[in-house]
């Protein structure tokens, strides 16, 4: 089983552009301490099913997968 972990904020490549690629992910432990990894790294571990990844607003939780772009 994978482990679980809140994704609660992120960072973009250009603050300035909404539709920039996200730069990397966070959240906090357990014990109250922050983690950050970049999104390549989130992917890898998505893909790898070592770690799975949610988000909550407003009461909802998500599930964030690995979105491919057809060409």
């Amino acid at each position: 089983m994978a482990n679980r972990a809140r994704i609660r904020c992120i960072n973009k490549t250009d603050r300035m552009n909404p539709h920039e690629r996200i730069k990397n992910v966070g959240g906090q432990n357990a014990d109250g301490s922050r983690w950050k990894q970049s999104v390549d790294q989130t992917i890898r571990e998505i893909e790898s099913r070592e770690w799975e990844f949610f988000v909550t607003e407003g009461g909802l939780t998500v599930d964030v997968i690995v979105a491919t772009q057809r060409e």
